[in-house]
């Protein structure tokens, strides 16, 4: 559904001082995983299998490594990341509804959307892709109208808190009160805050061109 996006600009905001820092911040992480993209494009035309980054490996360091990241990316890293996805999309659900925040509600929604999204994919290959289609045409308009906001309060404010001003009194990023003790520390912060952009940016490495294209059967 692209939950990260909804999720992750908050800590971002949290690690920086400003809101000129936080867009940087979105413009580095974007440029470093646009480079990451167009190397993969590229491992895609050397070579033209399915598979992804275990073609990759295989191909780079053979059988082995392609096997043992097939098993870590099935049984670690999709489900690791669907977990986070589910519990962001539960967390969203109790907000928006009212309801208790508790740890086995929480998950209990979570596992229930699980459920669904699963129940819809295998009721075919078909079935799946307009649900993707659907919650991709819902994502943009939610992103759209989110930054049509602040491209309004923007304006009414007259651009001054972008520069790191006090907006009518009130902060509408609240930074973490953290003194930084040494520049070591500052370049942390920084670092958080864009390790979580880079999650938002996630799914680059499923970049590929069609094989059947480049090699016709």
């Amino acid at each position: 559904i692209g939950s990260g996006i909804f999720s992750t600009p908050s800590v971002v905001s949290v690690h920086v001082p400003n809101p000129t820092a936080g867009t940087l911040t979105w413009l580095l992480c974007g440029l470093l995983v646009w480079a990451g993209a167009a190397s993969f494009i590229e491992l895609g035309t050397r070579v033209p299998l399915n598979g992804g980054i275990q073609e990759y490996l295989r191909a780079g360091w053979g059988d082995v490594a392609g096997f043992l990241f097939a098993w870590v990316w099935l049984g670690v890293v999709r489900p690791a990341t669907m977990a986070v996805i589910a519990l962001i999309f539960a967390e969203h659900v109790q907000w928006a509804m009212g309801m208790q925040d508790h740890w086995v509600l929480t998950k209990a929604v979570a596992l229930g959307g699980v459920a669904v999204i699963t129940a819809v994919n295998c009721l075919g290959v078909k079935s799946g892709a307009k649900a993707a289609g659907w919650f991709l045409v819902l994502k943009l308009g939610m992103i759209f109208s989110i930054a049509g906001a602040g491209v309004v309060v923007g304006i009414q404010e007259k651009g001054g808190y972008f520069f790191g001003e006090e907006l009518s009194g009130t902060r509408l990023v609240k930074r973490a009160e953290v003194r930084a003790e040494s520049i070591w520390q500052e370049v942390g912060e920084y670092v958080t805050g864009g390790l979580a952009a880079l999650w938002v940016y996630g799914g680059w490495e499923a970049v590929s061109p069609d094989p059947f294209h480049l090699n016709p059967p």
